[in-house]
């Protein structure tokens, strides 16, 4: 038996399908992202919050005998982009997946989630919450933080995981990556036995979109802003989303723009030959380029406002891959959620392998 919980619109099973770990069984709360699962992947996981899945094993359910069980619980709390409330943010399912593991007690376990929740400040919590099944319920814990740039997939986008195993078997063997930053392609590094092709860029993967299909670049203007009718009060960025024209770029390939008082403000064009940074859950599709996080910055000449399509690409995600929903904020919410199909199909390989020691049989 193979248990998802927090499954979203199916980028994690997915990625497990592909492996030969498809799970058998699947939670999320989302109605959403329960229809876009079914609609990919071919049946319905039960719409469920975690918290009542975690009263119904305390009170004797059980599904039977649970191999793997898989989480990537909400990242909301825990995101450097948040306001990073932890465990006082009510959202926060760490504990409650922790607790539901604990219980049903699987021969292995996949926990998955953002940048954050491994950061310096937060270690004591990870430390007692995930580091406690090692103490209370005898798991072997291996941690490892992981880029989808690594695994092919046109974006930057770090998760942490950390993998449970009963004792008594040999500890996961984490992906080799099988993409780098083009020169480091022909490294020689201690682990590597094969060579690992350059990290597939934005132009590579979206070129064959057409503009309409891509989305739209976002131009910036300069307004005077009053206070109470009395004069001007400063200027600021007010946003508008078409074109780009020539003119408004300099012969060097960069957008120019005057700022406040005429000073020049110069900023570089998206960069299409590099993977782009993290896709989030912005319904009008902003992304900013590579080191670029700040929301101050994703409404740039340097941004672009992707269409959903060319951000489901940027995920890792095969064509024609569904997310349900009447809204923007929806869809979005599931497409900036999500965890690439490519990362979790390297993950889930390991995982294979690690699961099958005796055989060492090589994942499907």
């Amino acid at each position: 038996m193979i248990l998802e919980v927090f499954c979203c619109s199916g980028g994690m099973a997915e990625g497990l399908r592909r492996a030969g770990l498809q799970p058998d069984l699947a939670f999320d709360r989302d109605d959403d992202a329960c229809n876009s699962y079914a609609a990919n992947l071919g049946h319905r996981p039960i719409q469920l919050d975690a918290r009542d899945l975690l009263r119904m094993v305390k009170e004797g359910w059980s599904p039977g005998t649970v191999d793997l069980f898989v989480a990537d619980p909400p990242c909301t709390p825990w995101s450097r982009a948040g306001k990073r409330q932890g465990q006082a943010d009510d959202r926060d399912m760490l504990a409650v997946t922790v607790e539901i593991i604990a219980i049903l007690h699987p021969r292995f376990w996949l926990l998955a989630n953002v940048p954050g929740l491994d950061d310096g400040p937060n270690w004591p919590i990870v430390q007692r919450e995930i580091g406690g099944l090692s103490k209370a319920a005898g798991y072997c814990i291996d941690f490892a933080r992981l880029d989808a740039a690594d695994y092919g997939v046109p974006q930057h986008r770090i998760r942490p995981f950390w993998f449970g195993h009963s004792r008594g078997f040999s500890c996961i063997e984490w992906p080799e990556r099988t993409h780098a930053a083009p020169d480091a392609c022909g490294a020689t590094l201690p682990g590597i036995t094969a060579p690992r092709k350059p990290w597939v860029t934005c132009r590579q993967a979206l070129s064959h979109l057409s503009p309409a299909d891509m989305g739209s670049p976002v131009r910036l203007r300069w307004r005077q802003q009053t206070k109470t009718g009395k004069g001007p009060r400063a200027t600021h960025l007010d946003e508008v989303a078409h074109v780009v024209t020539t003119k408004d770029t300099g012969g060097d390939g960069n957008i120019v723009f005057d700022g406040p008082n005429h000073r020049p403000s110069r900023l570089l064009e998206w960069p299409w030959d590099r993977p782009c940074t993290t896709v989030h859950s912005d319904p009008n599709g902003r992304i900013a380029p590579p080191g670029e996080h700040k929301q101050s910055r994703l409404s740039g000449p340097n941004a672009i406002k992707l269409s959903e399509k060319a951000a489901a690409i940027l995920q890792g995600f095969p064509p024609g891959w569904v997310f349900s929903g009447k809204t923007k904020v929806s869809r979005w919410s599931q497409l900036g959620q999500a965890m690439p199909p490519p990362l979790a199909e390297a993950v889930a390989r390991s995982m294979w392998r690690a699961m099958h020691p005796a055989t060492r049989k090589a994942a499907p």
